[in-house]
């Protein structure tokens, strides 16, 4: 997928630390196995919003993949036959996400369940490719 450059990122904050380790900070949950689904991208969006979760309310708390394989059909992902982190994204954006110990990860597509958000975005960015500098900004 060919990424829109208007879905750059154009915030930053001035002057970042020059080295951080996320895990002494306490925001990175512990790994997570996608098993025989194909949730990659469902994973990799929910460790960022987790992350970025933790670092704004101080405390980290473990989201919903399944939900996101179940639930964002509508968002051009394919549950455990694939999908995109934008896509991802843009579903928490427009509904939330829900916690993970309420709707549990089962690597398998099943069939969407309500339950209320944990999280909630108002927007989402990508980094340019090979941009560093604003990755750590």
């Amino acid at each position: 997928k060919v990424k829109n450059e208007s879905t750059y990122c154009k915030y930053y904050i001035s002057n970042p630390p020059i080295e951080l380790d996320w895990r002494k900070k306490n925001v990175v949950t512990p790994g997570k196995n996608q098993q025989q689904c194909g949730s990659c991208w469902a994973v990799s969006a929910v460790v960022s919003l987790e992350g970025l979760n933790a670092i704004r309310h101080h405390k980290l708390v473990s989201l919903s993949e399944q939900e996101l394989v179940d639930c964002s059909n509508s968002y051009s992902n394919e549950g455990c036959n694939g999908g995109w982190m934008d896509d991802a994204f843009a579903y928490v954006r427009d509904k939330g996400i829900c916690k993970e110990s309420e709707y549990p990860y089962k690597a398998e597509d099943g069939k969407c369940k309500k339950c209320k958000p944990g999280v909630n975005i108002k927007d989402y960015c990508d980094i340019p490719p090979n941009n560093e500098d604003l990755l750590l900004k």
